[in-house]
């Protein structure tokens, strides 16, 4: 987006602000309740109208790309076991990812705005979900942004049935890294950097990356028995983010439990010679 375009907006942002201010306590003496933004049906006259209009802007398209750093974490005061891992979104659209928020007297979150830029340098706006603020991670998520399950596999590896899932995890959205092979003459420099409750976004060409330390950054496993699984990371579950296709949201990895240990097999089914169906 435009320098000036930013500025503009950020400036009127910032007015918000101060009515915000003068509306109630603050942000920080809010309540705790997040707003729920009912999704609307993909036949609405006015999603229809939106996806025509996607036609000339210029999308972001976001994919998870498969976890890493898998392992067990067996929490002894809880009794809990949990499958830990990385966990990383790339934006590998021609359009940035851009999230502006507005204040929400009244709540502790922030109503978000997803600004996309049209190929004639029109602006589009759609209305994205909210910020929230996290007391454990320091700063403001779009919330919402994946989702991470556990499924059972038949002997192909096909999924079954969800066995374990987290909630729907929260991001703070910021450029961490590009992503290998992007052409560094278009994209060079990093656009979004701070978890702050105004802006946030990921550029085209970048990756975010929650490391699998950070909390809330596992799925709870303890009931599971051994045997073969797949876990599947999901970006934008409810498809809030508008971009150019939502058929590449997920990736899959296969991880097989035993005598408490994990194996991760890797993206691609790979059954043990018993498991073999019978030809």
């Amino acid at each position: 987006m435009p320098h000036a375009a930013r500025l503009t907006r950020l400036m009127a942002l910032l007015f918000v602000v101060i009515l915000g201010a003068l509306s109630a306590a603050g942000i920080a003496a809010a309540g705790s309740e997040v707003p729920v933004l009912p999704m609307e049906p993909d036949d609405a006259p006015e999603v229809v109208l939106n996806f025509r209009r996607a036609a000339n802007l210029v999308l972001p398209d976001l994919r998870t790309l498969p976890p890493r750093d898998v392992e067990l974490e067996y929490v002894q005061d809880l009794g809990r076991v949990r499958l830990r891992f990385a966990n990383t979104i790339w934006n590998s659209g021609h359009g940035d990812l851009e999230l502006h928020g507005t204040l929400i007297p009244g709540y502790d979150s922030v109503l978000v705005t997803q600004v996309v830029e049209g190929d004639q340098g029109q602006l589009h706006e759609e209305r994205s979900g909210v910020f929230a603020y996290h007391e454990e991670h320091g700063h403001w998520h779009w919330e919402g942004f994946s989702i991470y399950q556990v499924w059972s596999v038949d002997l192909h590896g096909r999924p079954q049935e969800v066995v374990a899932s987290s909630d729907k995890v929260g991001y703070c959205l910021i450029d961490v890294r590009l992503y290998p092979g992007v052409d560094t003459s278009v994209r060079k420099s990093r656009q979004y950097g701070d978890c702050n409750w105004y802006l946030q976004g990921l550029s085209s060409g970048w990756t975010d990356t929650y490391q699998a330390h950070i909390a809330g950054q596992f799925v709870d496993i303890t009931h599971l028995s051994d045997g073969t699984y797949v876990l599947i990371s999901t970006v934008d579950p409810e498809d809030r983010i508008l971009e150019t296709d939502n058929r590449n949201n997920s990736t899959r990895l296969y991880f097989t439990l035993a005598a408490g240990e994990i194996l991760v097999t890797g993206d691609r089914f790979m059954p043990a010679d018993d498991s073999l169906p019978l030809r």
